[in-house]
């Protein structure tokens, strides 16, 4: 069961800044660890911690196979004392029963950024931006315009550091000419 700051998922928009899907985790964990079996050992561990401290809290999403609607939920901790994720080379994430049998890769699989951080502080520092306030909870608008406008500036950025990276000195109405595409 999740602890009492964990938001409802009828609250929970699907695209929460908070929620960071398994494989990116695994992939900036093992960058950090550099054993894969190391990490997956330690990540299962903590999605089966009872103590709320210690825990790992983990959000599945998937499609219900009888109204076809998708679905999400917290995952329990019973569940991982019975299952282990698992993370393949090709970035996969696996759920397999302890013990032979198959795997389930089904399911697309969230970690909560808030335990990530208190977790392991040197591979996911704690977030500059602050907590999304509960109306912006209930609101998930994709085509609103402050979302337009988060994408643009992303798209700014990226052009920045390329022409930066690429040591090309660009002029700024060469960037700007890519920012109209870019907006378009």
């Amino acid at each position: 069961m999740p602890s009492d700051d964990t938001p409802d998922t009828a609250s929970l928009p699907f695209d929460d800044p908070r929620l960071l899907q398994m494989p990116l985790v695994f992939a900036r964990l093992i960058g950090h660890a550099g054993v894969r079996s190391f990490v997956e050992h330690q990540v299962n561990r903590a999605l089966a911690q009872e103590e709320p401290e210690k825990r790992l809290r983990c959000l599945e999403r998937f499609h219900d196979k009888k109204t076809g609607e998708l679905k999400q939920e917290w995952v329990s901790v019973a569940h991982w004392n019975d299952h282990r994720m698992t993370y393949w080379s090709d970035g996969k994430i696996g759920i397999a029963g302890r013990g032979p049998g198959t795997v389930d890769m089904r399911r697309v699989f969230y970690c909560w950024l808030p335990d990530l951080e208190r977790l392991w502080p040197n591979v996911f520092p704690p977030s500059i931006a602050p907590e999304p306030k509960a109306e912006q909870l209930t609101q998930n608008k994709p085509t609103s315009p402050k979302r337009r406008d988060w994408g643009v500036a992303c798209a700014e950025e990226l052009l920045i550091r390329h022409f930066v990276k690429a040591d090309y000195a660009a002029d700024k109405d060469e960037r700007s000419g890519l920012l109209e595409e870019a907006r378009r």
